[in-house]
């Protein structure tokens, strides 16, 4: 929608040290810390990332249930497949056993939520499929709720203020996959032949983590996982064809 362009706050991104970002030199990673967070459930009978838990869910309206990535304890933010093959979302809010069909990341596995800050990391495909990342602080809160013919589901309302992942000249970036901590208050965005993007979610400050990034060859391949610790100072990256990295990141 194009309301979300001229209404957002653009996170600017590139490789020399202007406004916000900062490049960190290779001389201040180290790969001694341990992350505290695990990358995802490892489970024989699903091969996708999830930073939440799988878990069984019902949806409202339909006597059936799905098995559905589950991200929160009390507000929940869940993305399942469809009968018919579709990336669908839904939440469900406190008190509440079932969950509402949620308009966002239309058909794109990954999106993420953190229910301590009320973040979210939405994926979007434009016409030139390129994948897009956006960013909403107090995700839920701005949350408008529609009925029609007595279904009820949510989508984002114009309150909103998406924070665009953009570089200088406002072109959308190739975003690969994201994730974000725990406690909501720090984002990593794997940008395609780029690297790993580490951006602090109140300052909006930027910092490239690594300028390694998964060597994709099909659009079916596996994106990376990643996961960063509360504090932000320790990140695990892995993908298709490669082993565990951990870097510790030296802000001082």
């Amino acid at each position: 929608m194009w309301w979300v362009f001229f209404r957002c706050v653009k996170i600017l991104l590139g490789s020399v040290i202007i406004g916000l970002i900062i490049q960190q030199d290779a001389s201040a990673w180290s790969m001694k810390a341990q992350p505290r967070h695990q990358l995802s459930e490892v489970r024989s009978t699903n091969t996708l990332s999830c930073p939440g838990t799988f878990s069984t869910i019902t949806l409202r309206g339909s006597s059936g249930q799905v098995e559905a990535c589950v991200m929160g304890d009390n507000t929940k933010i869940a993305s399942y497949y469809s009968s018919n093959g579709n990336v669908l979302y839904g939440v469900s809010f406190p008190h509440e056993s079932t969950y509402y069909p949620l308009d966002v990341c239309r058909d794109i596995w990954g999106c993420v939520y953190s229910e301590e800050k009320d973040t979210f990391v939405g994926l979007s495909m434009g016409d030139d499929l390129l994948k897009s990342g956006v960013i909403y602080r107090n995700f839920v809160q701005h949350l408008k709720k529609t009925v029609v013919n007595d279904a009820t589901y949510f989508s984002i309302s114009d309150a909103s203020r998406p924070y665009l992942i953009v570089d200088f000249e406002d072109k959308i970036l190739n975003v690969e996959s994201v994730t974000v901590s725990h406690n909501g208050e720090w984002v990593l965005v794997e940008l395609k032949g780029y690297g790993v993007l580490r951006i602090e979610v109140q300052t909006l400050q930027v910092r490239r983590i690594t300028t390694k990034s998964v060597a994709y060859v099909s659009p079916n391949d596996r994106r990376a996982e990643m996961a960063i610790t509360d504090d932000g100072n320790t990140v695990a990256t892995m993908g298709l064809g490669r082993s565990i990295m951990l870097y510790n990141t030296n802000d001082s």
